[in-house]
């Protein structure tokens, strides 16, 4: 109290209060009103005091993850000449006489570096990611990426991987097992292995918070199956399923309300749960033979040439949304519409929806984020920020295109880009990445 009435005396005097001497309760409730990460950072640079309780406050179960806008993960090269760029292309024509852009598979110079872009702030940051652009990042949630390294021979079609978790915001590197046994398990029969195996992975916790309780599940394959990774286990555990309608999964989330990971059907829109609480021996769990139990119907449209994503809001609604794209003749895929479905619990069905208020969508190859953003200036409610990955050939490496990147306005049905065309032909391709507090 003495602390509040000597503050309150010296603004009634206009003095210069000592801003050292402000109690840590009352920086706390500061610390607590701050939204935008540049701000965490003036507020820890004041002096040792604040610097102490941005420490203390990092390091306790507030503000980890929820309540920062994500970063753009961008490589940091300026856009080439077209001279230049069309010297790493092939131009040739299909059966179909469609001209078709191949983008040559050759060692590039390795760059160790890439930035971070704000699209609120509209600017990129003086942070320096170390990621070299060999490592490709196939997810991204707690602020953790991860990333899989080709370590074949060059034009090698029996890929072999390294694979691992990094969090560039405290530079931690967690290896993870190879995936040798999975790829191996695919057959002699299966189609041609990919150069991008692993499609997309999710975490269920920040690895920093819980080091000995924490699961990696992703998509992988030409048959877009699920496999996961348990800490203190050897090795990735495919998951068999029963019905083989189920093999070809879009996307997936650890819903935080049930505690449990969520896939996507391709072609149908049902969503299964990945439950771990199975029976095992004497009523133990068993993590190897997780249950899949279908918990959302099929959406009134069909079909793989969709993208679905599923996302998981901050009032604990699962929505489902669907990117419609077409193709140019030169196979170049571009964004004309989101649908956006809600999951009614008592109904157990899909109502699509047109209106999701303040809260804006961060779509792409990284686990997908839902942001109330009346509290951000500079972002766009109602809308959904994305990064179309359509461009890519998954089997490959070949790159049709450029990374497509906008902002899908759901009130008028318009899309405007939030990514400067700088940057737009850098391979690899950005994804989202939410900013932590922990170091």
């Amino acid at each position: 109290m003495e602390h509040y009435l000597s503050l309150g005396k010296c603004i009634q005097q206009q003095q210069q209060p000592n801003w050292s001497e402000l109690p840590s309760c009352l920086l706390s409730e500061i610390m607590d009103r701050l939204n935008i990460i540049d701000d965490y950072v003036r507020f820890s640079a004041v002096c040792v005091s604040w610097r102490t309780v941005f420490i203390q406050e990092s390091l306790s179960n507030k503000k980890k993850h929820c309540a920062f806008l994500p970063f753009l993960l961008i490589p940091p090269r300026p856009e080439q000449d077209d001279e230049e760029e069309n010297n790493n292309y092939n131009y040739y024509k299909n059966n179909k006489n469609i001209k078709i852009i191949r983008w040559n598979r050759k060692p590039e110079p390795l760059c160790l570096l890439r930035g971070l872009y704000s699209v609120a702030r509209e600017k990129v940051y003086n942070f320096q990611v170390q990621l070299p652009n060999n490592k490709y990042c196939r997810g991204s949630s707690f602020g953790w990426l991860l990333t899989i390294q080709n370590i074949s021979e060059y034009d090698s079609k029996d890929y072999r991987y390294i694979v691992q978790l990094q969090n560039p915001f405290n530079n931690n590197i967690i290896d993870l097992p190879s995936i040798d046994n999975i790829i191996d398990n695919d057959g002699d029969d299966t189609p041609p292995k990919l150069f991008l195996y692993i499609h997309k992975a999710v975490l269920s916790s920040d690895p920093l918070l819980t080091p000995n309780n924490y699961m990696v599940m992703a998509i992988m394959s030409c048959f877009s199956k699920l496999a996961f990774f348990k800490h203190g286990t050897k090795a990735w555990v495919p998951i068999q399923w029963e019905d083989e309608e189920w093999s070809y999964f879009d996307d997936l989330i650890y819903f935080n309300k049930t505690q449990q990971f969520y896939a996507v059907i391709n072609n149908t829109g049902a969503v299964v749960a990945i439950d771990f609480n199975t029976g095992g021996i004497g009523g133990q769990s068993d993590i190897s033979t997780p249950k899949l139990t279908q918990i959302a119907p099929p959406t009134e449209k069909y079909g793989f040439s969709r993208k679905r994503y599923i996302v998981e809001t901050s009032s604990g609604d699962l929505l489902q949304v669907i990117k419609e794209t077409e193709y140019n003749e030169s196979r170049l895929a571009t964004t004309y519409q989101f649908e956006v479905f809600k999951l009614d619990p008592v109904g157990v069905k899909w109502i699509q929806i047109h209106d999701i208020g303040d809260t804006s969508l961060f779509l792409g190859d990284n686990s997908s984020i839902s942001r109330c953003v009346s509290g951000f200036p500079g972002c766009k409610p109602n809308s959904i920020y994305y990064i179309n990955d359509s461009n890519i050939n998954h089997q490959t490496g070949w790159r049709y295109g450029c990374e497509e990147t906008g902002i899908y306005n759901l009130n008028d049905v318009t899309v405007q880009q939030h990514y400067p065309t700088a940057y737009r032909k850098i391979f690899p391709a950005p994804i989202w990445l939410e900013p932590t507090l922990q170091r």
